[in-house]
C-alpha cells in the first residue's frame, strides 16, 4: 500500500470516513423587536453581523434572543 493511501490523502470524498458530530447543534433565534418576525440560525452572532438594514415588514431592528 502506498504512503498516500495509508494517510488518506488520495481518497475520493466518497471514500472519506464520515465526520462525527458531537451532539445536536444549538439553534439561536433572531427576531424583530417591532413585529416579531423571526428565524432560527446556528450562528446567531454571525448572522446578526450580516443583517444590513431594518426589517422589511415593519422597519424595526433585529436582535438575538
Amino acid at each position: 500500500m502506498s504512503q498516500q493511501t495509508q494517510t488518506g490523502e488520495s481518497r475520493s470524498p466518497a471514500q472519506q470516513p464520515p465526520v462525527a458530530r458531537i451532539g445536536p447543534r444549538r439553534l439561536e433565534l433572531i427576531s424583530c423587536d417591532g413585529c416579531g418576525r423571526h428565524f432560527t440560525t446556528d450562528d446567531g452572532p454571525g448572522m446578526i453581523a450580516m443583517i444590513k438594514g431594518s426589517c422589511p415588514d415593519c422597519g424595526g431592528s433585529f436582535r438575538l434572543d
